[in-house]
């Protein structure tokens, strides 16, 4: 059966397949393959495009709606088939700096409503309450183009903060510990504690950090007792590591 695609559709289509490097015949990517530790939440009703349809040409009954469910990195989705499908999501990036958008990769898998083993890829991407899904659609006899669109809560990168390492355990002869912020937006804040007190510096007897600002830190450990590390980012978001040090 043929279906006819809406020309205005055409176009974001053949960006979806030069985005994910997926053409006929192509692997198609695994979830092993995007990062995890999402932040944001692309969940909502997705629909085609002017002619109605997500999916160009699959096989068994066509696909007009998906209902996306994200929980952190996981995604899983139904069909207005019932046909269930499962995956993962990448970060949220925000590559305009404006928190109210993002964008991620994604991954799923799932069957068709004749049986057909279906892998879609590709991104999601969120501007204020509205997002849009496009991919690849990839069946063992058949590639296609994916479109979809929802109205979602905002998107927020950024929103998971964290530090990297964490934890760090710091013997005697271990050398420097080089601490990076991740996930957050600059510019950061930097402080060490000693064994979870609540005020605030640089150093102190158990171990101190290189600097108080900068994307990443070093931290140097001077004698045995925990420390923990501290980073704020300009959005409010803080995250800590714990420093062990036997």
């Amino acid at each position: 059966m043929k279906v006819k695609i809406g020309w205005m559709l055409v176009p974001v289509l053949l960006l979806a397949l030069l985005a994910v490097g997926v053409l006929p015949g192509c692997e198609v990517g695994s979830p092993n393959s995007v990062v995890a530790g999402a932040n944001g939440n692309f969940s909502g009703t997705y629909i085609g495009g002017s002619n109605g349809l997500m999916v160009a040409n699959n096989s068994g009954a066509m696909v007009e709606s998906l209902i996306l469910s994200q929980t952190g990195n996981q995604l899983q989705a139904v069909d207005n088939n019932g046909m269930l499908f499962k995956g993962t999501i990448g970060d949220i990036l925000s590559p305009s700096g404006n928190t109210a958008d993002g964008s991620a990769s994604y991954v799923l898998s799932g069957v068709t409503t004749v049986g057909a083993a279906v892998n879609l890829s590709g991104t999601l991407s969120g501007s204020g309450t509205t997002a849009t899904m496009v991919g690849v659609w990839v069946e063992p006899d058949r590639t296609c183009g994916f479109y979809g669109i929802a109205g979602i809560a905002p998107i927020i990168p950024g929103g998971t903060l964290y530090i990297d390492p964490n934890p760090v355990v710091v013997h005697i002869a271990s050398g420097p510990v080089t601490l990076t912020a991740k996930n957050g937006t600059a510019p950061y804040t930097w402080n060490v504690r000693p064994g979870g007190t609540p005020y605030t510096q640089i150093s102190n007897t158990n171990g101190n950090i290189s600097a108080s600002s900068g994307e990443s830190v070093v931290y140097t450990r001077i004698l045995a007792g925990d420390n923990s590390v501290t980073v704020v980012d300009a959005a409010g978001h803080s995250a800590t590591t714990y420093i062990q040090q036997p």
